[in-house]
């Protein structure tokens, strides 16, 4: 594996841009200020991106569904700074590194590993919404409020 820093304007893992047109491609998103600092998401289609978010594409080499994982996995708002408006700086997540799989195959396995796995939880996910709500009208029965109890 090789070691190198995420965000590198010139280098080896991506490139950072803060556009101002239009982007039309499949990128990661990096909200940088506020209540979803540090949070990955990935754009897909015709978007544009505030000055509160960092956009990241991948550079040659490294395949972009692992990169979104690596960048989620780094839990990124553990590098903010600030109370009451956190930020994300650009040039603390350039200095970050992280290890890079020297084969896209590999890089590629991985990424379809832990999508499996994101699939499987949201195939899960309405029937934990199913028995949250259970749970709450159970809840309900069981715990009544003293005014909703006959005396």
């Amino acid at each position: 594996m090789n070691t190198a820093c995420i965000l590198v304007m010139a280098g080896t893992v991506c490139a950072v841009t803060r556009p101002h047109l239009p982007i039309r491609e499949n990128i990661h998103i990096i909200g940088c200020q506020g209540a979803l600092c540090g949070n990955v998401k990935t754009g897909i289609g015709q978007f544009h991106a505030t000055e509160h978010a960092v956009v990241v594409t991948p550079e040659n080499g490294i395949k972009g569904d692992w990169l979104f994982y690596v960048l989620d996995y780094l839990n990124l708002n553990r590098f903010a700074t600030g109370q009451a408006q956190p930020g994300l700086s650009v040039d603390v997540l350039e200095k970050l590194p992280i290890a890079i799989p020297n084969q896209e195959s590999e890089q590629q396995k991985i990424a379809e590993c832990l999508s499996s796995v994101d699939e499987l939880i949201a195939a899960q996910a309405p029937k934990l919404e199913a028995l949250k709500t259970h749970k709450k009208g159970l809840m309900q029965q069981l715990f009544p409020f003293p005014q909703e109890v006959e005396t």
